[in-house]
């Protein structure tokens, strides 16, 4: 699955590592499964989904609708965790997605949870996701056609540039915008996965650092019980 859809491999690289390079020019079969399986269980864990492939099947209006209540739940959840705030999911909750102000994927960005490219793709998912549902006439949407037939509009263009910038450069422009938009998602998911585990990372290093000052507590309590316990020395008589 992950390996069809040409998911690139920023999110397991450095950040100074170099992108152009034959090296992080693609991932092995096996990175791929061993990415898949990981963010499957991610998915599990935040979003209550047992199988996340079954997700990505249906007509194209049911696809793009579910992809984004699939990403805003994510983000809810990495802003939750983020801030280590459970009382304010109902407030993040109600928050614009892609508000470039306000929104979810503003504070994402700034909190180095998305990079720029995965907040450009939900941008342009919101923009399909509200054209879907203010209009019944296009609850038979046909995606690749819809674009097709609006090639000249700058819209179109910038849609494709965006779903284009998620694939590895051997599955551009020959891949259906369906899966285009199933592979950003994925790329989306595995960034959402990455920064929980940062979380957990963050998590560990402070209880570490918490229980070094619980140790360092009890050696001054002992160091001080064993010299109030030493018997004092009295000077001599002259």
């Amino acid at each position: 699955m992950p390996e069809r859809l040409g998911i690139k491999p920023s999110v397991l690289m450095d950040d100074d590592a170099n992108l152009n390079s034959p090296e992080a020019s693609s991932l092995s079969p096996e990175q791929l499964e061993e990415l898949w399986c990981d963010i499957q269980k991610w998915s599990r864990q935040t979003l209550g989904l047992d199988d996340l492939s079954a997700e990505f099947i249906g007509d194209d209006w049911t696809l793009i609708v579910r992809l984004h209540a699939m990403i805003e739940a994510g983000l809810n959840a990495a802003l939750v965790r983020q801030f280590e705030k459970p009382e304010l999911a109902d407030i993040i909750a109600k928050l614009d997605t892609s508000n470039m102000v306000v929104g979810k994927v503003v504070f994402a960005k700034a909190l180095g949870i998305l990079e720029k490219g995965s907040c450009a793709f939900i941008q342009k998912l919101s923009e399909l996701r509200n054209f879907c549902v203010h209009d019944i006439r296009n609850f038979k949407l046909d995606l690749d056609k819809h674009v097709s037939e609006n090639m000249e509009s700058n819209k179109s263009h910038a849609l494709l540039k965006v779903l284009n910038s998620q694939l590895r450069p051997e599955f551009r422009n020959h891949t259906s915008v369906q899966l285009m938009l199933i592979a950003g998602t994925v790329q989306v998911f595995a960034q959402l996965h990455v920064h929980e585990l940062s979380c957990r990372t963050r998590d560990l290093e402070r209880r570490v650092v918490e229980q070094r000052a619980e140790l360092w507590s009890e050696h001054e309590k002992s160091t001080a019980k064993k010299g109030e316990s030493s018997p004092q020395t009295q000077a001599p008589e002259a």
